[in-house]
């Protein structure tokens, strides 16, 4: 295992306490780790919100967090093609699982 895997499977095992005393894990990356702070408290918020009777049943329901998810979903995905911490492609991911989807559907229309 190379240094660089080390590091990110020792970062991605960290657990520490976020702004709202609860158990935060790590972004994989340490780049990303803001931005999955961000998003995580973005959730959790939202979260608190969307399960609330008042909430859920309220026209208009939208994902404030869409945008800060996105940005640290290609943050993570641009790190794992760059560095490929556990000899990861993700694009050879992407391509099987979607040939399984096809697959998939495929069999279940017959």
């Amino acid at each position: 295992m190379s240094e660089q895997q080390k590091q990110s499977t020792e970062s991605a095992a960290k657990t520490t306490k976020n702004t709202n005393n609860s158990r935060y894990m790590q972004s994989i990356f340490q780049e990303c780790d803001q931005l999955k702070r961000e998003y995580d408290n973005c959730f959790n918020a939202f979260f608190q919100k969307f399960i609330s009777p008042e909430y859920r049943h309220s026209s208009g329901l939208t994902n404030p967090c869409e945008q800060i998810h996105s940005v640290y979903r290609d943050c993570v995905e641009k790190n794992l093609k760059l560095h490929k911490p556990f000899d990861i492609d993700i694009d050879e991911v992407r391509k099987q699982v979607l040939t399984d989807l096809q697959n998939e559907k495929a069999n279940n229309g017959n």
